[in-house]
């Protein structure tokens, strides 16, 4: 993944993005580099060492993240809240111009 731009730093990118991600992420501080980066990863001849820079540079790829969601709670309705008046039925659908 390669991120960057004038939000993230590449202390943000190692300590919060990437160990979301558990593989390489890239980041570029401007579009300059951003493209010398994906110019790197798309030539076979150095993309696994960009790969790997990217990876081993304590960039959390050996993190793994598990996310546990709560179960929603039942909903219940007011009393006054009335549910079972029926939907009128659409005259028609045609578009209608002033």
């Amino acid at each position: 993944m390669l991120v960057g731009g004038a939000a993230l730093s590449a202390k943000f990118t190692q300590t919060k993005i990437a160990p979301s991600y558990g593989k390489a992420v890239c980041y570029a501080k401007d579009a300059m580099t951003g493209l010398r980066l994906m110019n790197e990863l798309m030539d076979p001849a150095t993309r696994e060492t960009v790969l790997r820079n990217h990876t081993a540079s304590g960039n959390g790829a050996s993190v793994s993240t598990l996310v546990t969601v709560p179960a929603m709670p039942a909903v219940t309705r007011s009393p006054r809240v009335r549910a079972d008046l029926p939907i009128p039925a659409v005259k028609d659908l045609d578009r209608k111009v002033g």
